[in-house]
């Protein structure tokens, strides 16, 4: 089964599913630096998901033009529920694996909620390089997901999470990563650097927002 296919199938219980883990947790870590974003006209999600964060972000935005690439039908679908009709007209999905997406648009945001977790590093690296392409002047890059702490009982916690967390995905999913790649270190290494960021839960979660 491919890694779509099985996003497919745990589309309908995702949200659940997030809920029974974490609470409220993952919303709350999504949403958690809006404020700091400033004149956003046109937007790209990459594995926008189930649309929770497209739909905060245009609540938030609401004269915001959207581009949502995210590579599960059912996901869209789901995603497109959420929408009014006025919303919908805002959003363009895109069904599309993220290696085979190119576009003639420029950003003033990318957000990758949750997704980077998704790749091994070179992986990560190529993305981060080439949608960076995409990205106008002074753009943001708001990313938000796992992370792991430096040291003590808040690393010890983390790497057992994790570890769940990828054994789980690799049986429902087929997802092939195994292990969190360091993604701030790769930000860095194409010339990003850190504006603002947030942590929750003994810094398990963590939202950040780059500009190059």
């Amino acid at each position: 089964m491919s890694t779509k296919l099985g996003f497919d199938r745990l589309a309908k219980y995702y949200s659940m599913l997030e809920y029974i883990v974490f609470g409220n947790l993952l919303l709350r870590s999504r949403f958690a630096l809006f404020s700091e974003l400033k004149d956003l006209k046109h937007a790209l999600i990459v594995g926008g998901g189930n649309g929770r964060l497209l739909k905060k972000l245009l609540e938030y935005f609401p004269d915001l033009k959207i581009d949502c690439l995210e590579q599960s039908p059912k996901m869209i679908e789901i995603a497109s529920s959420r929408l009014s009709i006025s919303e919908l007209k805002q959003v363009s999905f895109i069904e599309l694996d993220i290696f085979e997406f190119s576009t003639n648009n420029l950003y003033d945001c990318i957000f990758s909620p949750f997704f980077l977790d998704c790749f091994a590093e070179p992986g990560v690296n190529k993305i981060i390089a080439e949608l960076g392409l995409y990205l106008k002047k002074d753009g943001y890059w708001y990313d938000v997901d796992f992370y792991l702490p430096k040291s003590g009982f808040a690393l010890a916690r983390a790497k057992l999470y994790l570890k769940l967390l990828y054994l789980f995905f690799n049986f429902a999913s087929s997802l092939k990563t195994k292990q969190l790649v360091n993604t701030e270190l790769i930000f860095i290494k194409n010339n990003y650097h850190l504006v603002k960021s947030k942590t929750f839960s003994k810094q398990l979660l963590r939202t950040c927002i780059y500009k190059k």
